[in-house]
């Protein structure tokens, strides 16, 4: 039939059938799509929202780390060497003519 009207030079029209499963596949990408989009947002704005925080933990870590290196600082040459002998890097010999130079 369709052949017979081109060649009759009738205009032809066609409807698009959608298959019902079809459908479902489609709201299904279009809620997914949604749900990713929801879950973007809601991610920034949890991050803007708490950044002060974020900002004060990864300071607060970062001055942990200054701790221990300024305990280092304040620490006399006789506390770091008897640290040194305590944890074996230097043997007895090395720690007594190191404290006998430090005591001088």
């Amino acid at each position: 039939m369709l052949r017979q009207q081109m060649m009759e030079g009738q205009k032809i029209t066609t409807t698009k059938v959608v298959a019902p499963h079809m459908i479902g596949m489609e709201i299904f990408m279009f809620l997914l799509l949604a749900l990713i989009i929801v879950a973007v947002v809601l991610t920034c704005y949890y991050l803007y929202k708490n950044r002060d925080k974020l900002k004060s933990n990864s300071n607060s870590i970062n001055s942990s780390d200054k701790k221990d290196t300024s305990t280092n600082d304040n620490m006399t040459a006789l506390e770091i060497l008897n640290r040194k002998f305590v944890n074996g890097e230097i043997t007895e010999e090395e720690y007594l003519r190191k404290k006998e130079l430090i005591t001088k």
